[in-house]
């Protein structure tokens, strides 16, 4: 990452870590870090790796949502747009590249996103 934030405009957890030290090595020995302040940077930190924690979890849940939506379309017809074109094939897979779902019809991978309608 070239910058400090992350695209959420969050600290992420090595820039928070790295802030940190940084700050305890640089502060006056006369002058430390008062105890409650150091407590609010802690607890910003628990908070942090919570949320990413939370997060890595909402992900896989998705991708566990997404697959499921996926397998439950196998046998069905599907009406799908592919480069502006209307196509219509049975689900004859499921499959998974680079993060994504993509549909088996009639030879061809299309994203769930394509998919306008499906049949029996």
């Amino acid at each position: 990452m070239t910058t400090p934030m992350t695209s959420l405009g969050i600290l992420d957890q090595e820039k928070f870590l790295a802030l940190l030290l940084a700050s305890l090595r640089n502060q006056d020995p006369m002058q430390p870090v008062d105890n409650h302040q150091f407590l609010n940077q802690m607890t910003q930190f628990a908070n942090l790796q919570a949320m990413q924690s939370l997060n890595a979890s909402f992900e896989q849940m998705l991708r566990l949502q997404q697959l499921t939506q996926g397998a439950s379309l196998l046998g069905k017809n599907v009406r799908f747009v592919v480069d502006g074109m209307l196509s219509m094939g049975r689900v004859s897979g499921v499959a998974v590249e680079g993060g994504k779902i993509l549909l088996d019809v009639g030879g061809r991978r299309i994203g769930l996103d394509a998919v306008r309608s499906l049949s029996e």
